[in-house]
């Protein structure tokens, strides 16, 4: 096994979303992804058409953008936002770059106040304490009962939207119409791993391994370190993560490590519409991909009946769509393969049977993930934090 300090080289990538034409990929499939909306700006919008003595809820703003899995993310967008800078103008939201501009409100003014639980609780206050919260909204004549309000009297949900996630789930569900599944004949002997390790919501590094089945070694591993502009929102980590694993893997084949077979941290057609990261990888690059996770976003368990009782089916409305296996050989915990992109269900049991072994997943994404974390705890070190 070649030295972590061999194998690892970190470079600063500031475009994380144009190598796809440059890997020889489907490019009217990236073009069909475009630049992902700014879905944080969306959201300010919104809640400036919340009208004074009128609450909404984080799940009625999660609708009006398209998607209540945003839910979580709205309330915690609402509860850290920077108070006295509410992105609300068209363009790019202060999340995504400091350089963007923000459009400046007083204190005051920033209308958060009105978004509160759906059992009518307040919930926190990004502007202060819940008793401020209270005070704002007795004063636009808002009936607050302890900590609640009557939303049967108060409720506003009339928003005007352009309903961003929606639009994306059009998107995926083409991705999805579009992937072929198929067997992937003989099993290959170099195969890849790409995942993703956060240095702050923001910036992330990205490490391709490369791993020689035949030869029993890791070959190489390549990272790049980006920003991400899209949000992580449950099922649609497509958005947020593929621009740098296409840079990734491009640095990586532009040294000439290739592999046959890609294991990518994230779904591939087990996913509520169909199309995971690794289906998206797959189908923008044009490699064939297996989708590696440790929770299952759709499904119910089956016995597989080729499983000896250590492997169970993945079924999600009426299609087996992967598996879900130990995460080691001695593990309770599971992980969750399905195919992406030019592989199928028996690719995905090869994997089981292959790469799987002590490690807690398939070793090329295990080292993927190692080296990923390992960069981060380095690149944080060296600056102090």
């Amino acid at each position: 096994m070649v030295s972590v300090e061999k194998v690892i080289e970190m470079s600063a990538d500031k475009s994380s979303r144009e190598p796809a034409e440059e890997i020889g990929g489907n490019a009217s499939v990236f073009k069909l992804l475009g630049e992902p909306p700014d879905v944080q700006a969306e959201l300010f919008r919104l809640i400036h058409q919340i009208p004074p003595g009128k609450v909404t809820t984080y799940r009625a703003l999660a609708e009006a953008l398209g998607d209540l899995s945003a839910t979580r993310w709205v309330a915690h967008v609402l509860l850290h936002h920077p108070h006295e800078s509410n992105p609300i103008r068209c363009g790019r939201s202060t999340a995504r770059s400091s350089s963007a501009g923000s459009f400046k409100l007083s204190r005051s003014l920033c209308p958060c106040h009105r978004v509160v639980r759906s059992d009518g609780s307040l919930g926190q206050y990004a502007g202060g304490s819940p008793a401020e919260k209270r005070a704002l909204l007795a004063a636009e004549g808002i009936r607050v009962a302890g900590d609640e309000v009557d939303l049967g009297d108060y409720f506003f949900e009339g928003f005007q939207s352009s309903s961003p996630l929606r639009t994306l789930h059009e998107i995926q569900k083409q991705v999805a119409a579009a992937a072929q599944i198929q067997p992937l004949v003989p099993f290959p002997q170099r195969i890849a791993g790409i995942d993703l390790a956060y240095l702050d919501d923001a910036h992330a590094v990205a490490t391709f391994t490369l791993s020689d089945l035949a030869a029993r070694k890791l070959v190489a591993s390549i990272q790049v370190c980006a920003e991400v502009r899209f949000p992580y929102i449950s099922g649609f980590l497509a958005f947020r993560e593929l621009g740098l694993m296409l840079s990734v893997l491009q640095k990586a084949e532009s040294q000439g490590f290739s592999a046959d077979l890609i294991l990518v941290d994230g779904s591939g057609i087990l996913h509520p519409r169909g199309a995971g990261v690794a289906t998206h990888l797959g189908m923008v690059a044009d490699r064939p991909t297996v989708g590696v996770t440790k929770k299952c976003l759709c499904g119910q368990l089956r016995d597989d009946p080729t499983g000896c009782g250590r492997r169970w089916l993945v079924v999600h409305e009426d299609r087996v769509a992967g598996l879900a296996i130990p995460r080691a050989r001695s593990s309770k915990k599971r992980i969750f393969l399905s195919p992406g992109h030019g592989t199928d269900l028996n690719t995905c049991r090869e994997v089981a049977e292959k790469l799987i072994g002590d490690h807690p997943l398939p070793e090329p994404i295990y080292w993927a993930d190692r080296f990923s974390r390992q960069a981060v705890r380095a690149k944080r070190l060296s600056n102090g934090a």
